[in-house]
């Protein structure tokens, strides 16, 4: 299988490995399924390197006014 662009370490060998094995033993739906959920550590997707936002825990008053700062237009 493709790997991401640097070297692949120990735990995504294996994940390889693993499926190599699984996957000819699956049909439809199930190999569809553990495909998808695989997929992001196996597939090179170097075509599609969008960078990732994530939103911080707002719960925490402390994170919400760093967030308002950071956001904050002057």
């Amino acid at each position: 299988m493709p790997y991401l662009p640097r070297s692949p370490d120990k735990c995504i060998q294996d994940i390889d490995k693993y499926l190599t094995n699984r996957l000819p033993e699956l049909k439809g739906k199930d190999r569809s399924a553990v495909i998808m959920e695989f997929k992001e550590w196996i597939l090179d997707q170097t075509e599609n390197e969008a960078d990732i936002w994530t939103m911080p825990d707002l719960t925490d008053e402390a994170l919400l006014d760093f967030f308002k700062r950071a956001i904050s237009r002057k």
